[in-house]
């Protein structure tokens, strides 16, 4: 949502669900704000050669920076920039400051998170224990029926084009099949 100013946009979680909690939205500063905010390093160097295609990169890189940093930061750039600063400049210039904002939110964030939990008693672990009981003991069994099947063959049979038709195991398998397909044709 953007106030009247233009200068501020707030975005709201995402209907996908999101990893921020749901009372925080975070603050990105618009296009608008930061095209006024840069036009001081404009009039200053001029307009860079690619700026057609480098101000929506300009955009992106600098939303997260709150005006007044930004502004900052084009002060700086003003009075030690040879030349129209990259997105790393100004973001150089209030590094410091940018560093304390975040390890302000990550405080304030923080403090927002319900306690930690009291790990599980021992009654607590020796009832969960005694519900997956039954169910260790079926994985057991299904585990010790698995281990007491046949191993399977060491080589793949080849594609059955290719088996010669003497191989023991081209005819048990045909034989099968076989005898699947006589007792279709008696039911017939």
């Amino acid at each position: 949502m953007s106030n009247n100013q233009g200068t501020l946009t707030t975005r709201r979680d995402t209907p996908m669900g999101s990893t921020r909690l749901p009372e925080q939205r975070s603050i990105s500063t618009s296009g608008k704000a930061i095209a006024v905010l840069l036009k001081p390093l404009i009039d200053l160097h001029g307009t860079p050669p690619n700026w057609s295609m480098a101000a929506a990169l300009y955009m992106e890189a600098l939303a997260d920076i709150p005006p007044e940093l930004l502004d900052k930061a084009v002060k700086h750039c003003i009075r030690t920039c040879r030349f129209f600063p990259k997105p790393a400049e100004l973001r150089g210039a209030i590094a410091d400051e940018l560093a304390e904002r975040c390890r302000r939110q990550n405080e304030r964030r923080y403090a927002a998170l319900p306690p930690p939990v009291d790990p599980p008693s021992a009654e607590d672990i020796a009832y969960v224990d005694e519900l997956l009981a039954p169910m260790k003991a079926g994985i057991r069994e299904r585990a010790k029926t698995i281990r007491d099947l046949p191993p399977l063959p060491r080589e793949p049979l080849p594609p059955f084009h290719l088996l010669d038709e003497d191989d023991p195991r081209v005819a048990e398998i045909m034989g099968r099949g076989m005898m699947a397909e006589e007792e279709r044709s008696d039911v017939l």
